[in-house]
């Protein structure tokens, strides 16, 4: 099991920024690379020992390529 150097609430929503950087130029649809990330974001979720309905999840598709997804987390107050 992953374990991740971060402590978020569990009883809060949290807005989860995922940034996709395609490895290449071709046209991507945004709603499935939310789909394809799905076991990331479940991973995730465990990792932080949260449950993944607690994220709303906030998608940018990049215009720039680097093969990569980076993810960053708010927590709704």
């Amino acid at each position: 099991m992953l374990t991740l150097g971060l402590v978020l609430p569990i009883d809060k929503l949290i807005d989860m920024h995922i940034t996709f950087y395609p490895p290449d130029r071709r046209h991507r649809d945004d709603d499935n690379l939310v789909a394809a990330f799905k076991s990331g974001r479940d991973g995730i979720a465990d990792a932080l020992g949260i449950n993944d309905k607690m994220f709303r999840i906030h998608p940018v598709l990049s215009n720039l390529t680097g093969n990569k997804v980076v993810v960053t987390f708010n927590v709704r107050e």
